[in-house]
């Protein structure tokens, strides 16, 4: 378990549809919490091979803190608003299993929440994508590896999306 707050004073972040690629937003507060856990059954039951569950999740709230001006010298309403590509939820659950010979295979679900392109997290999204949200979307991938255990030395190979899809 981990909490954090950090406070930007002038944070630059990129962004779609600036003049520049990267911009400064101003004051902006990432504040969250992390948590992560494991079950190793082998541990739990004393088996040699190891099916294990790992479980991640992420909230973070960063939002813009005041109101942003431009380069003109007018304002731009943007306190309160969402930092660009700051996800507020991520979850990600890995099921596998390691065998004492060195092998290993896993399963991982990754969930990933809506979030905003762009400063003024526009509801409706632009026809070239570089303005409004970023649908929800899951992955799912498939890792296996082997590693010799006398010298360390391994390989492996990951299949990644196997099936993804925005909701």
């Amino acid at each position: 378990l981990a909490a954090f707050w950090m406070e930007f004073d002038n944070e630059t972040v990129q962004v779609s549809g600036e003049d520049t690629e990267f911009t400064s937003i101003g004051h902006a507060r990432h504040r969250g919490v992390e948590l992560a856990a494991q079950v190793d059954l082998a541990r739990v039951f004393g088996w040699r091979t190891n099916p294990f569950v790992n479980v991640r999740y992420t909230f973070t709230d960063a939002r813009v803190v005041g109101d942003r001006s431009n380069a003109d010298g007018s304002v731009r309403a943007t306190d309160g608003h969402m930092v660009p590509y700051a996800v507020p939820h991520t979850v990600m659950t890995t099921l596998g299993v390691e065998h004492p010979i060195g092998f290993t295979a896993q399963a991982s679900w990754l969930h990933v929440s809506r979030h905003y392109t762009d400063l003024d997290n526009r509801e409706e999204p632009s026809a070239d994508g570089l303005f409004g949200p970023i649908s929800a979307f899951d992955t799912f991938d498939l890792t296996a590896r082997y590693t010799h255990r006398g010298t360390g030395l391994g390989v492996g190979l990951s299949v990644k999306s196997v099936q993804g899809y925005a909701t």
